[in-house]
């Protein structure tokens, strides 16, 4: 949370604005996000405008690339974990998240994430990267515009969601 709070203004991640420790636990005291997250949008109508998409994952990729620009990874983007507001839409819960590490193992030490989202490093074949944030933004963009029209963005999801590492972003 430290290295988050170290990364700046970004509108697509909460503002943390302090943070305790308690013994064992650790208190992140945030930004309050109004609005819903991205699941229950899904679930009140599972059709979304090509806008709406585009939308999404701008913001996405904004708040990602802020992320990963100081070294940290999420590893779990999914529906739940977007909030949707009038003005933006903002990537929570970093319970998940890590540091990367260069020359760290060559796996993760825990199989987390969210089946259907995380990408197959993640369930213990190799280290997770950014490129493993990625593979999770193209599962989930490929889910909210499967009742949309083609409209250009397939070549860029099935880069996104390629089974190697090496084939991403």
């Amino acid at each position: 949370y430290r290295l988050l709070q170290q990364a700046g203004d970004c509108e697509g991640i909460p503002k943390i604005y302090s943070i305790f420790q308690d013994g064992e636990d650790t208190i992140v005291v945030e930004e309050k996000i109004q609005g819903r997250t991205l699941e229950e949008r899904i679930q009140d109508n599972p059709f979304f405008s090509q806008e709406e998409i585009l939308y999404i994952f701008k913001w996405m990729i904004t708040a990602l690339t802020v992320l990963h620009q100081n070294g940290i990874i999420h590893r779990d983007i999914k529906p739940s974990n977007i909030m949707l507001s009038d003005s933006r839409a903002v990537l929570i819960d970093f319970d998940a998240a890590r540091q990367y590490r260069e020359n760290g193992n060559s796996r993760d030490t825990v199989c987390l994430g969210t089946q259907g989202y995380a990408p197959p490093e993640q369930y213990g074949f190799s280290q997770t990267d950014q490129r493993s944030d990625i593979y999770s933004l193209g599962v989930l963009i490929k889910e909210i515009s499967s009742h949309t029209p083609e409209f250009g963005l397939a070549p860029v999801l099935s880069k996104c969601t390629a089974f190697s590492p090496d084939e991403r972003y």
